[in-house]
């Protein structure tokens, strides 16, 4: 399958990442923007083109058995196996190996193992992703009891949260962000637009769930949310609201009617050129004439599509444009 421009650009990102810097790359992708598909072409070039080996990690048989059922599906040519207790499967040879964490972290040795067999390179990122794995099942930020030398015996049933700073300057980027949310809230709310006002109240939140993301997978042991982390968040946060509210515009209708234009504006958004003929469009919509003519004056008062003449084999047809 061929990648979409932006999916190419997240292998790409992680190639660069890996190239350059010494800590881990995070891809964040919405629901639907094809992960899967990433994680795919990723194991292949690590395959075909470095002679390495992958380790998938997941938290619960349900997602291995999804996961590596789906690599098989997509790449048929590639050699999946599944290290799983709750499968009962110890595949170690395969090159992409589908695990789950708390398998590889009791016994990590027989992957290691299996890394020396594989490219170097492959076994140093593996190594290094067990190692991060281990030291998150056992992480507790809880305080040790000076008296007792114990941690607290039910942090598991209430945790303590670890608290990661800000930099002056990431805090400065983030709190920019928290101004021009409340700005865009304000404007939304003044215009009636629930939709916007809804969705900019929680953008600035969301950016800063992203940040400690963004730390914790740079620097696990002592993450800090800096300049870096809060720009790369509050880019991210910034274009998905920018295309939510495109798709809400898209397909969101206040009524029945406003339901009918939409689905218009989509034909027409889709078709080459952004234009239809008026036949092409009345038989998509599947109404009768005159409710259509309503919905096509409608926009065109709107100033959303106006009439056009489009070519044909024999003679020059009606149609319409979205402007």
């Amino acid at each position: 399958m061929e990648l979409r421009k932006y999916q190419q650009d997240a292998v790409n990102a992680v190639y660069r990442h890996l190239r350059e810097r010494n800590d881990n790359p995070c891809i964040v992708c919405p629901t639907g923007a094809g992960k899967t598909l990433l994680i795919t072409t990723i194991c292949r070039d690590a395959i075909t083109k470095w002679n390495g080996r992958v380790l998938v990690l997941a938290h619960v048989k349900e997602l291995l058995e999804q996961t590596a059922g789906t690599l098989r599906r997509m790449a048929p040519d590639l050699n999946v196996g599944v290290y799983s207790a709750g499968l009962k499967r110890r595949d170690t040879d395969h090159p992409v190996i589908v695990a789950g964490i708390q398998s590889v972290y009791r016994r990590a040795c027989e992957l290691d193992r299996c890394c020396r067999r594989g490219s170097s390179f492959a076994a140093r990122r593996r190594g290094h992703l067990i190692e991060t794995a281990r030291w998150w099942k056992d992480y507790n930020p809880a305080p040790v009891n000076p008296a007792t030398g114990l941690k607290p015996n039910l942090d598991d049933e209430h945790p303590t949260p670890a608290v990661v700073p800000y930099t002056d300057e990431g805090f400065a980027v983030l709190d920019e962000l928290g101004t021009q949310a409340d700005d865009e809230y304000d404007a939304a709310t003044a215009e009636g637009d629930r939709v916007r006002a809804v969705l900019w109240t929680r953008v600035c939140e969301n950016a800063t769930r992203l940040a400690l993301v963004y730390a914790c997978s740079r620097d696990h042991e002592a993450p800090t949310i800096d300049r870096e982390a809060a720009e790369w968040a509050s880019r991210f946060v910034r274009h998905l609201a920018g295309r939510m509210l495109f798709l809400a515009s898209s397909h969101v209708a206040d009524n029945p009617f406003h339901a009918e234009c939409l689905k218009v504006k989509g034909r027409l958004r889709d078709a080459p050129g952004q234009c239809l003929q008026r036949q092409q469009l009345l038989r998509a919509l599947r109404c009768k004439a005159a409710d259509f003519d309503q919905i096509i004056d409608t926009l065109k008062q709107q100033g959303e599509i106006v009439s056009v003449d489009i070519p044909t084999k024999t003679k020059t047809a009606q149609g319409y444009r979205l402007t």
